[in-house]
């Protein structure tokens, strides 16, 4: 029985990794062929959100450059092996036990995120913001 549950999760770890490795290809080959990938927040505001650049950096790292994939969004790019980081413990968690529920650390940590990201978004639009965005 138990091993039944194991593999239960173990499809629907591979089933979410199946789609997010599909969107990442997709926006691997968007990139590939220069297609332009709208922000809706820049088109609705005129502003730039704490994720634009993100294309670009994706480029830039594609690329190797990694220095100009940091200037493109400086918070991402540092954010970014602690988001992976984060999935790895997330899903090894949910393949032990079956937890989803995340903890009071771990929501404490996010809330952190958003505000980080919520004070980055307003001084990336500020006019004295140090790095082209394109």
């Amino acid at each position: 029985m138990q091993n039944m549950v194991i593999q239960h999760r173990i499809k629907k770890v591979l089933r979410t990794a199946g789609l997010a490795l599909l969107f990442a290809l997709t926006c691997f080959l968007a990139m590939s062929f220069h297609i332009p990938v709208p922000c809706a927040f820049k088109l609705m505001t005129g502003l730039n959100c704490p994720s634009c650049g993100v294309t670009r950096m994706g480029i830039a790292m594609m690329h190797g450059d990694f220095g100009l994939a940091f200037r493109y969004n400086q918070l991402l790019a540092v954010l970014m092996p602690f988001f992976a980081i984060y999935i790895l413990f997330f899903t090894l968690r949910y393949l032990k036990s079956g937890r989803t529920k995340i903890s009071r650390g771990e929501n404490i940590i996010l809330i952190i995120i958003i505000i980080m990201l919520l004070i980055y978004g307003i001084i990336r639009n500020l006019p004295f913001y140090p790095y082209p965005l394109r």
